[in-house]
C-alpha cells in the first residue's frame, strides 16, 4: 500500500471521530438545560416536603397552645365569677378539673 492512501484513510478516520465527538458534545449541550431543570425540580420537591412537615408540626403545636389557652381562660373566668360574688364554686371546681385534665394530658 502506498503511504499516501494510508494517510488518507487515517485522516478519514480522524475526521469521522471528530464529527462523532462534535455530535455527542452538541447532544450533551442541548440536553444540559433539561437535566438542570430536572435537578432543580427534585431539589424543590425535597424542600417542599420539609416545609410541609414543619407546617404540620407547627399546626399541631398551635392547636395544643389553643387548648391550653382555652383551659386557662375558663379557669380565670371562674375565678373572676367567684371573686365577684363569692358564689359559683361549682364553676370553679369544674374549671379546676378541666385545667388539671389538660395539664395531665400534656
Amino acid at each position: 500500500m502506498d503511504i499516501h492512501i494510508i494517510s488518507q484513510v487515517l485522516a478519514l478516520v480522524i475526521q469521522c471521530a471528530t464529527i462523532i465527538t462534535l455530535i455527542y458534545t452538541l447532544i450533551r449541550f442541548a440536553n444540559k438545560p433539561a437535566d438542570s431543570i430536572k435537578h432543580d425540580i427534585e431539589d424543590l420537591k425535597k424542600w417542599r416536603d420539609g416545609v410541609d412537615r414543619r407546617l404540620d408540626s407547627g399546626s399541631s403545636h398551635f392547636d395544643e397552645i389553643d387548648r391550653g389557652n382555652r383551659a386557662t381562660q375558663e379557669a380565670i373566668l371562674a375565678l373572676i365569677d367567684h371573686a365577684i360574688d363569692n358564689n359559683h364554686t361549682e364553676k370553679l371546681i369544674e374549671a379546676k378539673d378541666n385545667l388539671q385534665k389538660y395539664l395531665i394530658s400534656k
